[in-house]
C-alpha cells in the first residue's frame, strides 16, 4: 500500500508522509494492513477521492460518483448528473472504535503482565523472610552451644548459664520479630503496588476512551465541514449547469424564432407576388404567410379589377379613393395588413391604394413628408412607423451578429431614408461597432 501516483498529485506532503508511515507500521506488524488501508482511505477521502481496494486507483467522488463508505469502491449515482457528497461518518466511527479498542487491548496486556509480576513477587516474600528466620534461629543455636561448652570448660554454675540462655532467647525473639516486621512491610508494599497498578490501568482506560472520543468528535466535525463544502461546490456546479442550459435553450429558441420569422417573411413575399400576378397561392404558402384564403381571394380580385380599370397610381392624388374613406373606395386589405405589407417592403398597387384610403395621403417612401402632389403638409406618421420597424429589424440582426444580413438590409433601405434617418441608422450601427459606407 505504497503511495500511488495519484496520491503524489492530489495529497499534501503531510498527508503523503502519513500514508508512508501507515505503510511502514503495517510492514513492521504494528498495525494490520486492513487498518492501514482504512486510515489511508480516510486521508484520501478528505482530498475528494478513493484509492480503491489496492490504494493505487483514482476514484473521484465528483461528477456523479459516490464512494461507498468503508469499502473503498465507487458507483455512479442515478441519472449520471447527481452531485451528492459521500458520508464517511459511520466509517470514521468504526475506524476510531477500532483504534480505541486496540489501545485498550494494549493497556490490558501491559496491566496483566505487571499484575502477574507483582503477584509472583508477593508469593516469594514469605519464603524469603522464612529463610531469614531459619538462618537467625540456626545462628542462635550455634551461639548457645558454644556458650554451653565455654561454661563447662570454665566451671560456670547453672545460674550463670541460665541468665546467658535467657539473654540469648530474648535476642532471638527480637531478631525474629524484626524479620516478621520486614515481611509484613514487604507484603503491604506489594499489595499497595497492585492497587496502584489497578488504579493506573483504570485511569488509562478512561483516558484512552476520552482521547478516542475527542479525536472522533474532531474527525466527525471535519467530515461535516467537508460534506458541507462538497454540497456547496455541488450546488454551484449544478447552478452553473442550469444557467448554461437556460442560455443554450434561449439561444435555440431565438434561432428557431429567427428561422420562423424568415420563413414567414419569405412566404408572405411569395404570396403577395403571386397574388399581384393573378395567381392563387397554395394553402401551405398562405398559412405560412399568415393570409387567410378569403383575404387572398379578395386581394387577387382587387388586383384584377385595378388591372382591368387601368391600375391605380401610387403617386397620383386624383381619381377615386384619393382620400381616406371617400369616393366609395372599398379597401382590399385591413389596416393591419397594409402596415404589415409596408413594413415588409411590399409596395404593391393594392397596398398603396389601401394605404391612401386609410391615411388620406400617398405613401412617402423617402420619409421627407413630401408626396407626388408636393403637399408638404401630408402626414408622416406611417413613414415614421416604417422607419421604426426597419430599426427594429436592424437591431435584431445586430444582436444576432448577422453581418451579411445587416449590410444587405441597410443597402436595401439606404436610398429610401431621409438624412435624419440615415444619421439614426449610423448611430445605431456605431453602438455595435459596425461601420457602414454606402456605395
Amino acid at each position: 500500500m505504497a503511495l500511488s501516483k495519484y496520491d503524489q498529485v492530489h495529497l499534501s506532503k503531510e498527508d503523503q508522509d502519513k500514508i508512508s508511515s501507515l505503510t511502514n507500521q503495517a510492514e513492521s506488524g504494528s498495525i494490520s494492513w486492513d487498518d492501514a488501508h482504512a486510515q489511508a482511505e480516510a486521508i484520501r477521502g478528505n482530498a475528494g477521492y478513493s484509492g480503491g481496494d489496492a490504494g493505487d486507483d483514482y476514484i473521484s467522488r465528483g461528477g456523479g460518483t459516490v464512494i461507498i463508505s468503508g469499502g473503498g469502491s465507487s458507483q455512479p449515482s442515478g441519472g449520471g448528473n447527481s452531485y451528492e457528497a459521500s458520508d464517511l461518518s459511520d466509517y470514521l466511527k468504526e475506524l476510531y472504535a477500532q483504534n480505541t479498542a486496540a489501545q485498550l487491548a494494549a493497556l490490558k496486556s501491559t496491566y496483566e503482565q505487571n499484575a502477574a509480576d507483582l503477584r509472583a513477587n508477593a508469593e516469594q516474600i514469605p519464603e524469603t523472610y522464612q529463610a531469614a528466620r531459619n538462618e537467625t534461629a540456626a545462628q542462635n543455636e550455634l551461639e548457645r552451644r558454644a556458650f554451653q561448652e565455654y561454661g563447662i570448660a570454665n566451671g560456670l554454675n547453672t545460674g550463670t548459664s541460665g541468665q546467658a540462655e535467657l539473654a540469648r532467647s530474648s535476642v532471638l525473639q527480637g531478631n525474629l520479630a524484626e524479620i516478621s516486621g520486614r515481611e509484613a512491610d514487604a507484603l503491604a508494599e506489594n499489595a499497595l503496588e497492585q492497587e496502584r497498578l489497578a488504579i493506573a490501568y483504570r485511569n488509562a482506560i478512561d483516558q484512552a476512551e476520552a482521547s478516542g472520543n475527542s479525536a472522533l468528535a474532531e474527525a466527525l466535525y471535519q467530515e461535516y465541514v467537508r460534506q458541507d463544502q462538497a454540497a456547496q461546490d455541488a450546488a454551484t456546479a449544478a447552478q452553473e449547469q442550469a444557467n448554461w442550459q437556460a442560455q443554450f435553450d434561449f439561444a435555440q429558441q431565438q434561432y428557431g424564432d429567427s428561422l420562423d420569422s424568415q420563413g414567414r417573411d419569405a412566404a408572405y413575399n411569395l404570396a403577395m407576388t403571386m397574388l399581384n400576378a393573378g395567381i392563387m397561392p397554395d394553402s401551405a404558402t398562405l398559412e405560412s404567410a399568415g393570409i387567410s384564403a378569403s383575404d387572398a381571394l379578395a386581394i387577387r380580385e382587387a388586383v384584377a379589377q385595378q388591372q382591368a380599370g387601368g391600375g391605380t397610381s401610387s403617386s397620383g392624388s386624383s381619381g377615386s379613393g384619393s382620400s381616406g374613406g371617400s369616393g366609395g373606395y372599398e379597401p382590399t386589405l385591413t389596416y393591419n395588413q397594409v402596415m404589415d405589407a409596408i413594413d415588409r417592403g411590399n409596395l404593391t398597387p393594392t397596398v398603396l391604394a389601401d394605404y391612401r384610403h386609410y391615411m388620406g395621403a400617398d405613401y412617402d417612401a423617402g420619409g421627407t413628408g413630401d408626396t407626388s402632389d408636393s403637399n408638404s403638409n401630408a402626414p408622416t406618421t406611417t413613414t415614421d412607423h416604417y422607419y421604426q420597424a426597419f430599426l427594429n429589424s436592424l437591431t435584431s440582426q445586430l444582436n444576432q451578429g448577422n453581418e451579411n444580413g445587416i449590410i444587405n438590409l441597410v443597402d436595401y433601405q439606404w436610398n429610401k431614408l431621409s438624412a435624419r434617418q440615415k444619421q439614426g441608422v449610423q448611430e445605431l450601427l456605431s453602438q455595435y461597432g459596425v461601420a457602414y459606407s454606402p456605395d
